[in-house]
């Protein structure tokens, strides 16, 4: 996150040096740039839920994989009792 904090920073600053010193920008790049903020905002927004989110998904996940397992060695006793069947063996 800091990184784009850094990276994020210096296009504010860029822009603001073209502003200073009256340099042309492109009404495309410009438009651009204005929606840059609200973007960037939104962003650290989706990042700091996911982080928050984080252990809560893992706890779930681990939750929901221990219960599939315990149904896969359910599955797997049930067909090897199946398959030991004394009638399908002879």
């Amino acid at each position: 996150m800091a990184a784009l904090n850094k990276e994020y920073n210096i296009v504010i600053k860029l822009y603001t040096i073209a502003k200073d010193f009256d340099l042309p920008v492109e009404p495309e790049e410009y438009a651009l740039y204005q929606t840059l903020s609200p973007s960037f905002q939104h962003l650290k927004t989706v990042i700091l839920y996911a982080e928050a989110k984080k252990e809560d998904n893992i706890r779930k996940f681990s939750h929901s994989l221990d219960r599939l397992i315990r149904e896969i060695k359910l599955n797997i006793g049930t067909m090897k009792n199946r398959v030991s069947d004394p009638m399908l063996l002879s």
